[in-house]
């Protein structure tokens, strides 16, 4: 029962996570927030790529947070690994290894723990 909830609890931290990060990818530059435009410039990718990046992180948080069955979180588990794992891997060409890398690399670890944790306590059948 603990166990539960504690994998509920952190299974919507990683989903208001992904939310609130989406709509600062997709709405920052409108809203005010530059500092992701400036990232993406330092990386080498275009601006439109930040709205890209901000729907998929929505979609995500929207499929953990909504999401009945294990078996379709884990598609966002499996997405957001490939998202933060193309994070890690472009700051880490271009060399940047400072404050823009430490969130990238924490949220792959904390995704890693949590769908462990969702793994352990959830139903593993696969009732569609």
């Amino acid at each position: 029962m603990k166990k539960d909830l504690f994998s509920k609890i952190l299974r919507i931290l990683l989903a208001l996570d992904m939310l609130f990060s989406g709509l600062l990818f997709w709405f920052g530059t409108t809203l005010g927030v530059d500092d992701f435009k400036l990232i993406i410039d330092r990386l080498g990718y275009p601006e439109y790529v930040l709205g890209a990046i901000g729907i998929g992180k929505i979609l995500i948080g929207l499929n953990l947070l909504l999401a009945k069955q294990f078996i379709w979180r884990t598609y966002g588990y499996f997405a957001i690994c490939i998202n933060m794992f193309l994070a890690v891997y472009s700051h880490l060409a271009v060399h940047d290894i400072g404050n823009n890398f430490i969130p990238a690399l924490f949220t792959v670890l904390f995704s890693f723990i949590v769908f462990w944790m969702d793994w352990r306590t959830s139903d593993k059948s696969l009732n569609y």
